[in-house]
């Protein structure tokens, strides 16, 4: 099935990610934002969010991810990023959600396609055991923060969790 354009996967990646959030963080307050038409700096001070931040980081965040979650709880909020792709993932999507993720630090951060991965990126994490590209946060005394990047399955709207690097990770 031809996708023909990303937007169209943002309604149900949004609603996937809703439900997922709810599930592993069932104590915190979750908000779903697509956000792949603003940067991420101004879309926080436009709807008022920097009151979530402990520090003033997130004016630096001129990135524009397609979906954006704050995960809150009294102690803290959370991002977590979603970048969506009709097309299969290239080592140059990776390398745009992988600057995004260092950027801003999310708690989690996805990479989905209808598509899949491309050649070159399934043999880099399969074949070449490639899964330190994924590496985006480096938390004290915790393992290090990856991305997941993966298939999205159109008929469940929902990631396959069979095809997603690394492997397990949902």
């Amino acid at each position: 099935m031809a996708i023909p354009s990303e937007a169209v996967l943002y309604p149900a990646v949004c609603r996937w990610l809703q439900t997922f959030l709810h599930g592993r963080f069932p104590r915190a307050t979750v908000a779903v934002y697509d956000t792949h038409a603003v940067f991420l700096n101004h879309f926080i001070a436009q709807h008022g969010l920097d009151r979530l931040f402990p520090t003033a980081i997130w004016q630096a965040y001129e990135i524009k991810v397609d979906l954006t979650a704050l995960v809150s709880t009294a102690r803290q909020t959370a991002l977590v990023f979603v970048e969506c792709k009709r097309t299969r993932l290239s080592l140059r999507d990776l390398a745009q959600l992988l600057g995004y993720a260092r950027v801003a630090r999310p708690q989690l951060a996805l990479l989905l396609s209808p598509a899949g991965l491309s050649d070159a990126l399934q043999s880099l994490l399969a074949t070449y055991g490639r899964l330190d590209l994924l590496e985006y946060d480096w938390p004290p005394h915790q393992a290090p923060r990856r991305l997941i990047i993966g298939r999205w399955q159109v008929s469940s709207a929902s990631p396959d969790r069979s095809a997603l690097w690394p492997p397990g990770s949902l």
